[in-house]
């Protein structure tokens, strides 16, 4: 066998450790789950070392790197860099974290939760009511709902149902960004918000995740 045909092994964490890279990893990804579980401590050490760490929710199932605090931090440059959501994918979230808490309420057993376009845009009816344009209407939930799935907040699925209705998966990681401690609150200044704008439904003001 010559230089060329070494094949070179590396542990099992170090796979994990580049999947989390790609974004957050669930549950019910079966085969990555047990490679971040099964190592953990040492992912969350190597990450360590350039200012992230690993987060682990066993309970909700889900995974994902984050920065360390700015006191761990120290002298590290900061890595991850705050996504800002606009005011409208905020609105999204929000509603889809109660949607998400009223499914797990209705069963706790449940594993994955799914609901279409038209089902989510329901949710949202009162920040972003129906226009006489319908394919606007659809474009503007879509743009929100893929910065969502950016942030592994939401996943969307192959088409399905009546119409080829496109169907999203809300992951329980609407739990851990998504606080419910003042998010009627947050909701109330944001229907004040736009309602000083006169109805307009552009949203266009950004919140930090």
């Amino acid at each position: 066998m010559n230089e060329s045909e070494v094949k070179i092994t590396r542990p099992e964490w170090q796979h994990a450790a580049v999947i989390l890279l790609q974004g957050p990893v669930f549950e019910h990804e079966t085969e990555r789950w047990r490679r971040v579980m099964n190592g953990r401590s040492e992912i969350d050490g190597y990450y360590r070392q350039i200012g992230l760490r690993l987060v682990v929710d066993a309970l909700e199932g889900y995974a994902f790197l984050d920065q360390v605090t700015d006191e761990e931090r120290q002298e590290l440059p900061r890595i991850m860099r705050r996504r800002q959501l606009s005011l409208g994918a905020t609105v999204y979230g929000l509603f889809l974290r109660q949607e998400l808490d009223r499914a797990i309420k209705d069963d706790p057993t449940v594993t994955r939760v799914r609901r279409t376009l038209r089902q989510i845009r329901d949710l949202v009816t009162e920040f972003f009511p129906p226009t006489n344009n319908e394919s606007a209407d659809r474009r503007l939930a879509v743009a929100h709902l893929s910065d969502l799935a950016e942030l592994g907040f939401v996943q969307r699925l192959a088409e399905a149902g009546e119409g080829n209705e496109a169907e999203y998966e809300l992951t329980r990681l609407l739990r851990a960004k998504f606080n419910p401690q003042g998010a009627d609150e947050l909701i109330a200044r944001i229907r004040a918000h736009v309602s000083k704008r006169n109805g307009n439904d552009d949203l266009s003001s950004s919140a930090s995740v």
